[in-house]
């Protein structure tokens, strides 16, 4: 999307030197800032969403149903916004002198200078991941009601952990310039509006009291001292864990006792985020564990059983500044945590676009919407970054919608909505398989194991969102269309979807192991009516991935006679739990007794949470998640009675 700036970068300078500027004003479309992502505004659809120019709209009466800072952006006056934008410039430009002048010690300085057209800018509290609230005029701590809503204290705004605190929030449309000046190096970053652009994180090491060495990955002795001190300097926010790091300190100073990751996330002035992953090596460590049987060294390695588990809440988590406490009390990154108890594979789920009508991240159906697009393409590969820098294993889930499929619901992304036949609709899953999976590579994290559809039982993409859908993908309904349903009754355009999916993963990588996931393991007549069919339809698929919940797919006596009957029936393939909980010992111990190294692992399902299908494995209060000894405990000993590695 095409983005106008009222002033080019030297404007300002020339301004200031007393030239005459004759600006011819120009009319800039006014859009919908829709949770952080601009769209267009709708010029016939009055209300909701709508398709117009090839492309989806807002309506202007749902997009101002949004709180502030989000809404209408844009206007189509200039000439009255220069005058205004040049006298922010100036005092602008003289508080950034101001603030260098106090900022000797520094590497580099930085002036900048924004103006904002048609809107403004106001100081907000960024409460953890929800929208930025207003900070209280009247009280410095606490919550409070001023102007008909409420607000919060910049004391208590700054007392989070993690990315919150006080932000710079603004309306309309917007431009900046910026200068910068440095001795032996520099960085600057443009931001303000209401697109905001993510920083960019310099890393620094200094080890031993050394000079600082611009990398993010060292390797030293034991017992050495090591300062992280990442760059920007100044203009932003800090978060910390891992390798003994802790808080909002920008340099963080730790003693290096075993090789670790050290993950900082950078919050700039406007509230966008950026991650960074420092990597520590030292010689003759490993990372502890709770058990002693187990073998230590290197990263997953592949035919190592799997010991799995899907965290794909671990991003929102850490954006609300959660910390994990391993079963010694220490607070650790909860990669290292989980390596400590021999679990050496991670589970990621992905949504087409969660922040789309009807997405995971979106107000529908009363849903409360969420900051950030978590389950995204972005979000997933900055977190399957952090799994791939751990060394561990990772099976990357498409659920082939903008948010949850499973058996009750298979809702069709909000972007493919309009294709006309099962070839166009196979062509979309192809080329958003193939986009993800090229997003992944460029970042050297792609993943060991890919499932094409999450709980395709019933089929997939066999549902259309309605009126009365919610983010969660309730109350959907049927879709057909001129090629009938990919549903389990029309193997042909079922087939062809999930080949287009397989095709997609083997285009970046053929080595990648696929997965069809479905979740009736309490019928194993269904089962293998189901897996015939696919292969009868030509789909050509590694594993079969099976949901195993006591509460759905129980009794769990059942189990072990099912999987053997499925194993014996099927000698071409492997076979994972990929989603229980409880039981996963018994679980464990089914997959292990397949034959020929068939039975490849098992996977947890967000061991932070609970709900009707289960209990969680660890132990929340407020904003910290405490591992429960005994639940982990099981962990340990399965490490000790198969002899598994204990990851560094």
């Amino acid at each position: 999307m095409q983005t106008y700036r009222r002033f080019q970068p030297g404007t300002f300078k020339w301004y200031l030197a007393g030239c005459l500027l004759f600006l011819i004003p120009q009319a800039i479309a006014q859009q919908c800032n829709w949770w952080g992502t601009l769209y267009p505004l709708c010029q016939t659809t009055e209300v909701g969403w709508g398709w117009e120019n090839n492309q989806s709209c807002i309506s202007t009466s749902t997009c101002t149903t949004q709180p502030a800072p989000y809404g209408v952006v844009g206007d189509s006056s200039s000439s009255s916004s220069s005058s205004s934008s040049s006298s922010s410039s100036s005092s602008s430009s003289s508080s950034s002198a101001s603030s260098a002048s106090t900022s000797s010690t520094s590497s580099s300085s930085s002036s900048s200078s924004s103006t904002s057209g048609g809107g403004q800018c106001e100081q907000m509290c960024q409460w953890y991941q929800d929208e930025p609230r207003p900070i209280c005029t009247n009280q410095n701590s606490g919550w409070g009601w001023e102007n008909q809503q409420s607000c919060v204290g910049i004391d208590t705004c700054n007392s989070q952990t993690g990315a919150g605190g006080v932000v710079t929030v603004c309306t309309g449309s917007s431009s900046s310039s910026s200068s910068s000046s440095s001795s032996s190096s520099s960085s600057s970053s443009s931001s303000s509006g209401s697109a905001c652009p993510p920083g960019t994180v310099t890393p620094y090491v200094q080890v031993n009291g050394g000079t600082w060495q611009q990398t993010g990955s060292v390797s030293v002795n034991s017992g050495a001292t090591l300062k992280f001190g990442p760059q920007p300097v100044t203009g932003g926010s800090w978060y910390w864990t891992g390798c003994g790091t802790s808080g909002s300190s920008r340099e963080q100073t730790v003693i290096a006792a075993q090789s670790c990751q050290a993950a900082t996330r950078y919050t700039n002035a406007c509230g966008a985020t950026t991650d960074y992953t420092f990597n520590v090596s030292v010689s003759g460590s490993s990372s502890s564990s709770s058990s002693s049987s187990g073998s230590s060294g290197g990263g997953y390695q592949e035919g190592e059983f799997i010991l799995g588990m899907d965290i794909s809440y671990w991003s929102e988590q850490l954006d609300r500044g959660a910390t994990y406490v391993d079963t010694d009390g220490q607070a650790k990154d909860l990669l290292t945590l989980f390596k400590n108890h021999g679990i050496n594979f991670i589970r990621l789920r992905a949504f087409v676009d969660p922040t789309a009508p009807y997405g995971y991240a979106s107000t529908a159906g009363g849903c409360s919407g969420k900051a950030q697009a978590y389950n995204g393409t972005a979000d997933v590969v900055r977190m399957a970054k952090r799994i791939k820098a751990a060394g561990m294993g990772f099976l990357l889930d498409f659920h082939y919608s903008d948010t949850w499929a499973d058996p009750g619901k298979q809702v069709i992304p909000y972007a493919w909505r309009y294709t006309s036949s099962i070839q166009q609709l196979a062509a979309e899953v192809r080329s958003y398989t193939v986009d993800v999976m090229q997003a992944l590579q460029a970042e050297n994290a792609l993943p060991d194991m890919v499932q094409v559809g999450n709980e395709i039982t019933p089929g997939m993409i066999v549902h259309q969102a309605t009126s009365s859908t919610d983010c969660w993908g309730n109350n959907s309904a049927a879709r057909s269309g001129p090629n009938g349903r990919a549903s389990n009754s029309n193997w042909s355009n079922l087939g062809a979807l999930l080949s287009a999916g397989i095709q997609g993963v083997n285009q970046i990588d053929p080595n990648i192991e696929t997965v069809l996931h479905i979740e009736n393991f309490d019928d194993p007549a269904g089962v293998e009516w189901w897996v015939d069919s696919a292969l009868n339809a030509g789909v050509q698929f590694d594993v079969l991935g099976l949901s195993a919940y006591e509460e759905f797919q129980g009794p769990a006596s059942a189990w072990r006679s099912t999987m053997q009957r499925l194993a014996s029936r099927y000698p071409q393939l492997s076979f994972a739990i990929v989603e229980f909980n409880p039981r996963g010992r018994l679980l464990a111990d089914i997959l292990r007794e397949i034959p020929d190294g068939r039975g490849l692992g098992t996977f947890f399902w967000e061991p932070t949470e609970s709900g009707y299908w289960g209990n969680a494995i660890f132990s929340q209060q407020g904003n910290s998640y405490y591992a429960n000894s005994s639940d982990f405990a099981v962990y340990d000993q399965i490490v000790e009675d198969y002899g598994l590695r204990i990851l560094q």
